[in-house]
């Protein structure tokens, strides 16, 4: 196999992987209080919060900057054993694994960049849906899967008016309000 070769099926390969861990493991499984990967949902507080960004990753000792490098050290481990077979697609796999994480940290300590560099991330935190716009270093297995969501006037007006703590804390309530509604079932409402 090519270095180019390699290099585009590990490009693809990370994108499906990322789309499918953050939106299944770190959004389904971190729900929980008592998961692992509940760190993720604290990271996204901090970056409504703060406006994208999350401090944390200026801390490489933080809970969630040790679980994520944790994490990707690991799957970068595992591709030993593939280096074995496939040595360039191995070699490209663990690049794109530290691009993934080098991107997400840039992002989230320069907001700025991110809009310019990641901006469906930047949508995935800031927009009115966080079930959208899984992947973090390209956007391709969002396309793919219908789940890229380019934010309209109303999310603009919608993000200034997140920055505002009175909206923010009110927003959360009828979210609330509107999930328990919806647990109850359809004769509740």
């Amino acid at each position: 196999m090519t270095w180019i070769t390699s290099l585009i099926l590990a490009m693809m390969l990370t994108n499906i992987v990322e789309w499918l861990v953050h939106k299944y493991v770190l959004h389904g499984w971190g729900k929980s209080k008592d998961s692992f990967f509940h760190y993720h949902w604290e990271h996204h507080k901090r970056c409504r919060k703060n406006g994208y960004t999350d401090l944390d990753y200026e801390i490489p000792t933080t809970s969630m900057v040790y679980k994520e490098t944790g994490l990707l050290g690991a799957a970068v481990l595992l591709l030993a054993v593939l280096w074995l077979w496939l040595p360039k697609l191995a070699a490209c796999l663990a690049f794109t694994v530290v691009l993934y994480y080098f991107a997400h940290k840039k992002g989230h300590l320069d907001p700025e960049w991110a809009k310019k560099w990641t901006p469906w991330h930047h949508d995935h935190h800031m927009g009115r849906d966080q079930d959208k716009n899984w992947c973090v270093t390209f956007p391709w297995f969002d396309w793919v899967m219908g789940t890229r969501e380019h934010p309209t006037g109303f999310d603009r007006y919608f993000d200034k008016c997140m920055k505002d703590p009175e909206m923010v804390a009110e927003y959360d309530r009828v979210r609330r309000e509107i999930e328990l509604d919806k647990s109850r079932g359809p004769d509740h409402i």
